[in-house]
Protein backbone atom coordinates (compact mmCIF):
# COMPACT_ATOMS: atom_id res chain seq x y z
CA UNK A 1 0.00 0.00 0.00
CA UNK A 2 2.63 2.37 1.23
CA UNK A 3 4.79 1.77 -2.60
CA UNK A 4 1.02 2.68 -4.30
CA UNK A 5 1.01 5.93 -2.31
CA UNK A 6 4.54 6.48 -3.55
CA UNK A 7 3.90 5.74 -7.25
CA UNK A 8 0.83 8.32 -7.41
CA UNK A 9 2.42 10.92 -5.60
CA UNK A 10 6.07 10.54 -7.23
CA UNK A 11 4.84 12.51 -10.16
CA UNK A 12 3.68 15.66 -8.22
CA UNK A 13 6.25 15.63 -5.61
CA UNK A 14 9.99 14.32 -6.43
CA UNK A 15 11.12 15.10 -3.82
CA UNK A 16 9.43 12.58 -1.35
CA UNK A 17 12.43 9.75 -2.14
CA UNK A 18 13.75 9.16 0.93
CA UNK A 19 17.76 9.90 0.56
CA UNK A 20 20.04 7.96 3.40
CA UNK A 21 22.91 10.60 3.31
CA UNK A 22 20.27 13.47 4.20
CA UNK A 23 18.98 11.01 6.97
CA UNK A 24 22.97 10.67 8.62
CA UNK A 25 23.13 14.45 8.54
CA UNK A 26 20.52 15.18 10.94
CA UNK A 27 21.65 12.48 13.46
CA UNK A 28 24.22 14.65 14.39
CA UNK A 29 22.23 17.85 14.78
CA UNK A 30 20.03 16.28 16.56
CA UNK A 31 22.63 15.13 19.54
CA UNK A 32 23.89 18.43 19.04
CA UNK A 33 20.69 19.96 20.09
CA UNK A 34 20.46 17.70 22.61
CA UNK A 35 23.86 18.42 24.12
CA UNK A 36 23.48 22.08 23.56
CA UNK A 37 20.25 22.89 24.97
CA UNK A 38 18.26 19.98 26.94
CA UNK A 39 21.52 18.37 28.78
CA UNK A 40 22.31 21.96 30.34
CA UNK A 41 18.40 22.63 31.65
CA UNK A 42 17.89 18.96 32.91
CA UNK A 43 21.10 19.86 35.36
CA UNK A 44 19.43 23.20 36.43
CA UNK A 45 16.39 21.47 37.11
CA UNK A 46 17.96 18.88 39.28
CA UNK A 47 20.08 21.02 41.07
CA UNK A 48 17.04 23.03 42.14
CA UNK A 49 15.50 20.36 43.15
CA UNK A 50 18.22 18.97 45.71
CA UNK A 51 18.52 22.55 47.08
CA UNK A 52 14.79 22.76 47.62
CA UNK A 53 15.01 19.09 49.19
CA UNK A 54 18.10 20.07 51.70
CA UNK A 55 17.03 23.49 52.80
CA UNK A 56 16.45 24.00 56.28
CA UNK A 57 14.88 26.38 58.91
CA UNK A 58 17.24 28.93 59.41
CA UNK A 59 18.52 28.69 56.44
CA UNK A 60 18.42 32.57 53.93
CA UNK A 61 17.13 31.73 50.99
CA UNK A 62 16.23 33.93 47.77
CA UNK A 63 13.06 33.00 46.34
CA UNK A 64 12.54 33.02 42.61
CA UNK A 65 10.44 36.08 42.58
CA UNK A 66 13.46 37.85 43.93
CA UNK A 67 11.94 38.42 47.62
CA UNK A 68 15.07 37.63 50.85
CA UNK A 69 14.04 35.53 53.85
CA UNK A 70 15.09 33.37 56.56
CA UNK A 71 12.69 29.78 56.56
CA UNK A 72 10.92 29.74 59.71
CA UNK A 73 8.85 26.74 58.82
CA UNK A 74 8.92 24.26 56.59
CA UNK A 75 6.11 21.42 55.26
CA UNK A 76 6.47 19.13 52.31
CA UNK A 77 4.63 21.49 49.78
CA UNK A 78 4.98 24.85 51.77
CA UNK A 79 7.52 27.51 53.42
CA UNK A 80 7.29 30.09 55.75
CA UNK A 81 9.62 32.94 54.87
CA UNK A 82 10.73 36.07 57.55
CA UNK A 83 11.50 39.00 55.00
CA UNK A 84 11.09 41.17 57.78
CA UNK A 85 11.62 41.29 61.54
CA UNK A 86 7.85 39.91 62.65
CA UNK A 87 6.89 40.26 58.87
CA UNK A 88 6.19 36.12 57.69
CA UNK A 89 4.70 35.20 53.99
CA UNK A 90 4.29 31.59 52.89
CA UNK A 91 5.50 30.43 50.19
CA UNK A 92 5.85 27.01 47.52
CA UNK A 93 8.66 25.26 48.46
CA UNK A 94 9.26 24.92 45.12
CA UNK A 95 9.89 28.72 44.78
CA UNK A 96 12.99 28.54 46.90
CA UNK A 97 15.51 29.73 44.14
CA UNK A 98 18.84 30.08 45.64
CA UNK A 99 20.70 30.35 49.27
CA UNK A 100 21.56 34.02 49.76
CA UNK A 101 24.60 33.02 50.93
CA UNK A 102 25.57 32.12 47.22
CA UNK A 103 25.97 35.65 46.45
CA UNK A 104 27.87 38.58 47.16
CA UNK A 105 26.60 40.81 49.85
CA UNK A 106 25.68 44.05 47.45
CA UNK A 107 25.15 46.30 50.41
CA UNK A 108 29.06 46.02 51.06
CA UNK A 109 30.24 45.98 47.59
CA UNK A 110 27.83 49.40 47.29
CA UNK A 111 29.12 50.92 50.15
CA UNK A 112 32.79 50.43 48.40
CA UNK A 113 31.44 52.53 45.40
CA UNK A 114 30.53 54.85 47.24
CA UNK A 115 33.78 55.56 48.65
CA UNK A 116 35.47 55.09 45.52
CA UNK A 117 32.93 57.78 43.61
CA UNK A 118 33.80 60.43 46.94
CA UNK A 119 37.03 60.06 46.26
CA UNK A 120 36.86 60.28 43.02
CA UNK A 121 34.92 63.29 42.84
CA UNK A 122 37.75 64.90 45.26
CA UNK A 123 39.94 64.41 42.68
CA UNK A 124 37.91 66.24 40.40
CA UNK A 125 37.51 69.18 42.79
CA UNK A 126 41.12 69.34 43.10
CA UNK A 127 42.15 69.82 38.78
CA UNK A 128 39.27 72.61 38.91
CA UNK A 129 41.02 74.29 41.11
CA UNK A 130 44.55 73.99 39.53
CA UNK A 131 45.29 76.09 36.65
CA UNK A 132 42.60 76.40 33.91
CA UNK A 133 44.69 77.71 31.25
CA UNK A 134 46.65 74.65 31.07
CA UNK A 135 43.79 72.67 29.56
CA UNK A 136 42.05 73.44 26.16
CA UNK A 137 38.38 74.71 25.87
CA UNK A 138 39.04 76.12 29.91
CA UNK A 139 39.54 79.74 29.46
CA UNK A 140 36.95 82.28 29.47
CA UNK A 141 37.46 83.35 25.93
CA UNK A 142 34.98 81.00 24.23
CA UNK A 143 36.02 77.77 22.46
CA UNK A 144 38.80 76.30 21.39
CA UNK A 145 37.83 74.95 18.51
CA UNK A 146 35.65 76.45 15.33
CA UNK A 147 35.65 79.91 14.71
CA UNK A 148 35.31 83.31 16.59
CA UNK A 149 32.41 83.33 19.62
Amino acid sequence: MRLGLRLRCAPLFPSLDWNPVASLLFLPLLVILYVVMVRPQQKRIRAQRALVATVDVGDEVITTAGLFGTITDLDDEVATLEIAEGVEVRIARAAIGRLASDIIDLRSSSDELEALDEADDADDDDDRDGAAGDRPGSSDEGPAIGGAA
